[in-house]
């Protein structure tokens, strides 16, 4: 699922939108019922409708609707600088989870900036901008894009502030970069207690300012990644600890000794002896998902197909069953890309009869009330104790579904 918006002009804007990245979509009313089949492709359908901006006030509400999430925003002249809008939309079908998106093509905006035909701008997240040690924004630095690698190199290199949030929503961001990143696992809870996150981000910053070119650094919620914190990094007694702290490099996770209090000095120490190579990391390797096949026979997935038949007997009644739910549109890319990952999920679960996984056809059923599906792939988890929807906003592979249901399952594995 992404998310771009398009907007027509450029706040010098301080505070920086997030949302939930939905996309709005077109439904197909005539499109024949394929559940989980995905159905034939539909190009024109899938295109994402975008929101235009016209003023100066439009792009100050886009960037303002959150300060969490990095926006990137693109002018562009149509009449010379069309080929430029079009590897920019690519980018933001590929990324739009990760970053919010915005473009322009109205030329009294771009007049107004000095933009002359093309530029795209930056935008951090101003909640975690350190006045001291990050740049609030950065501009493209060529009159053209060459090609849509050095557009993607350039966003995300300049979309991370010296020590922002790693969220379920943000992760891949981190996962994607080449660059090794430092975790502190802490508690988090930014509207009811942001002075202590930013007490332990200034922390972090003293150490962090002397490794940008190392090292990327974050901040999460300890209780939210509590199963990566076991799993991947293998911390056997980081429940009793307020903070811990890991890095990882690729499929290597390193953690700090968990019995050393946080400090900065404790983690500028940790930091050398990382670079130094005196910490050995623990490998994590990644079971490949099967390939999937359009055309492929979906009679023995273990995916449980939803209609407004089943729903409520397969996902909101069952008091001993906690579901993975995808509403899914069958001309959809995204969700064809995601098929064999929620396939290979339902597979590894078939033998629970705790967790179910299922997938409805949006396009072809009304979705149901309590589940807002503004856009496609949508993923919810259902818990079995309380039955109510969570928006899934997790990394979209089999091994991130299988973590977060371990994580989060309310029922007794087997």
């Amino acid at each position: 699922m992404y998310h771009i918006v398009a907007t027509d002009d450029d706040l010098d804007g301080d505070e920086i939108g997030t949302g939930e990245y939905p996309d709005p979509y077109d439904s197909d009313p005539y499109h024949e019922s394929d559940p989980y089949g995905y159905g034939s492709d539909n190009a024109a359908a899938e295109q994402s409708s975008t929101r235009k901006l016209h003023s100066t006030l439009d792009i100050d509400e886009f960037l303002k609707e959150s300060d969490q999430q990095a926006a990137v925003i693109g002018y562009f002249d149509e009449s010379t600088n069309s080929k430029d809008l079009g590897l920019f939309t690519e980018l933001a079908e590929e990324e739009g989870n990760n970053l919010k998106f915005a473009y322009t093509t109205s030329k009294e905006v771009l007049e107004e900036k000095k933009y002359d035909g093309f530029s795209v701008v930056v935008h951090l997240p101003s909640k975690f901008v350190s006045a001291k040690y990050d740049r609030p924004k950065h501009r493209y630095p060529s009159k053209t894009i060459t090609g849509l690698q050095q557009l993607k190199d350039f966003v995300l290199n300049k979309a991370l502030p010296l020590v922002g949030e790693m969220t379920i929503a943000n992760k891949q961001l981190y996962d994607s970069k080449k660059t090794p990143y430092l975790t502190v696992f802490t508690a988090v809870d930014l509207e009811k207690n942001f002075k202590q996150f930013n007490y332990i981000a200034n922390r972090v910053r003293k150490v962090a300012k002397d490794f940008k070119n190392k090292l990327n650094f974050n901040i999460a919620s300890k209780s939210k990644f509590n199963y990566i914190l076991e799993s991947d990094y293998v911390f056997n007694d980081h429940t009793m600890k307020d903070t811990v702290v890991g890095i990882r490099a690729g499929n290597f996770f390193y953690r700090m000794d968990a019995n050393i209090k946080f400090s900065p000095e404790s983690l500028l120490e940790f930091v050398n002896a990382y670079l130094a190579g005196k910490i050995e990391g623990v490998e994590k390797k990644t079971p490949a998902a099967p390939k999937g096949d359009e055309d492929e026979d979906d009679s023995d997935s273990a995916v449980v197909t939803l209609t407004n038949d089943n729903f409520k007997s397969e996902v909101t009644e069952p008091k001993d069953k906690d579901v993975l739910v995808e509403f899914y549109a069958p001309w959809c890319g995204h969700c064809k890309q995601l098929k064999p990952e929620f396939k290979a999920t339902a597979e590894h679960f078939k033998d629970d009869s705790g967790v179910t996984i299922a997938a409805m056809d949006a396009t072809a059923n009304t979705v149901p009330k309590g589940f807002d599906v503004s856009g496609y792939p949508t993923l919810y988890f259902v818990p079995a104790d309380t039955k109510k929807p969570k928006l899934y906003d997790g990394g979209r592979d089999m091994s991130s579904f299988i973590a977060y249901i371990k994580s989060h399952r309310t029922t007794s594995p087997p």
